[in-house]
């Protein structure tokens, strides 16, 4: 997978009544008006490397999407995956990200937000 830059390599917490394991999850919702496909394709080619790097992963990158309530949503949707939330945000501040980001400047408008997952048993 790379260089490692956060050092952490087991992403389990104790945190539960009976002492087990739990895994805890977080996740970057994205939605995007892009603007400039062009320079928005540069920034798309950059970004899987830099997420590597924190450990994260796309769920779902720009894929279809249906709206099942509220407004109609026309943005282009995407959900990373990260074993914690500090991870989220290591990733999103990091010089690789924020390198990748400025491509997105002025291509885009983006919303982003972290949120933590669910913590559950690990069996």
């Amino acid at each position: 997978m790379g260089s490692n830059p956060t050092g952490i390599t087991n992403f389990f917490v104790l945190n539960s009544p009976n002492g087990r394991l739990q895994s805890v999850s977080a996740y970057i919702l994205i939605r995007v008006n892009v603007t400039d496909w062009d320079r928005y394709r540069q920034y798309m080619a950059l970004t899987p490397a830099a997420l590597a790097q924190y450990h994260g992963r796309f769920i779902a990158r720009g894929g279809r999407s249906v709206t099942l309530e509220g407004p109609e949503e026309s943005r282009r949707l995407a959900l990373l995956e990260f074993p914690t939330l500090e991870l989220a945000e290591a990733f999103y501040a990091s010089p690789e990200y924020q390198s990748a980001k400025s491509l997105r400047d002025g291509a885009c408008e983006a919303e982003f937000v972290a949120l933590e997952g669910l913590s559950l048993p690990v069996d």
